[in-house]
């Protein structure tokens, strides 16, 4: 590759960028690990190694815009979809980068670290692909639940050594003991719909009790109130004499149908 003059550029600055690309594109890091990478070689700066970059491609055509081949998001959603639903399957994911590389190694590797790196570290994103996939009806591996869904890929390759080393009727009944996890794989879904619809009702119904009591709350408050008075009422005309007992008789009465009257209203 020849030198841009104006950057002054070397060939062998030219070559490390270009050989540094390479093997980002085979290991599905991203674009600008390339830039900071050589910006710690040469001491350029990454934005000038960026325009540098896309530069050479443009001015040398196809060959070097296949050196290093971006992931687009959809391109990346795709990944994501297709390895999770392998797994849930049962598949490794190097089987299944091995075939979306057309069994290229490179391609290969590509397609594996990419699927790798973007669990690790853009978690949101697959997230989103699960999400849809589950509303879609979509078995799915879920790489972030090792306790929940194990690995199927382990699973399946332990499933397969037994068969191997097992006669024909152990090999029938390991066949018939993975169909039946495959079922209860395949019920999983409908039974967690249900457990969160029983908790949503349980929920609604402990609102429902919540408010119950606090009225409830608030009536003995009202007639622990009304037996104080009624106490008051008959202990002070208790404390009278005979004889103003029978003078206080009518305002007596007329208390405590007051005090009754007024509870009725209520």
């Amino acid at each position: 590759m020849s030198a841009i003059k104006k950057g002054g550029w070397t060939p062998w600055e030219t070559d490390t960028l270009f050989d540094e690309a390479k093997l980002a594109g085979a290991e599905g890091r991203p674009i600008k690990s390339v830039f900071d990478r050589v910006a710690s070689i040469t001491g350029r700066k990454p934005n000038s190694i960026r325009n540098y970059y896309y530069l050479k491609i443009k001015e040398e055509g196809s060959p070097l815009s296949t050196t290093f081949i971006p992931f687009p998001k959809e391109e990346t959603e795709e990944l994501i979809h297709d390895m999770l639903k392998g797994q849930a399957e049962g598949r490794s994911v190097r089987s299944m980068a091995m075939e979306m590389g057309g069994g290229d190694k490179k391609l290969m590797l590509r397609y594996q670290n990419k699927y790798r790196s973007t669990i690790k570290n853009n978690e949101e994103l697959t997230r989103s692909v699960m999400e849809r996939m589950e509303q879609n009806g979509e078995k799915y591996f879920d790489p972030y639940s090792k306790e929940k869904n194990g690995d199927s890929g382990s699973v399946t390759g332990d499933m397969i050594s037994l068969m191997m080393t097992c006669g024909k009727e152990g090999e029938a009944a390991i066949k018939s003991i993975y169909r039946l996890l495959l079922t209860a794989g395949e019920c999983l879904p409908g039974e967690v719909s249900r457990l969160k619809r029983q908790l949503r009702e349980a929920e609604s119904a402990k609102e429902a009790v919540a408010g119950e009591l606090a009225h409830e709350a608030i009536r003995n408050a009202q007639l622990e109130n009304e037996l104080k008075r009624f106490t008051a009422i008959n202990r002070s005309f208790i404390d009278l004499s005979p004889i103003d007992r029978i003078g206080a008789m009518d305002d007596y009465i007329d208390t405590i149908r007051q005090v009754c009257g007024a509870d009725q209203s209520r």
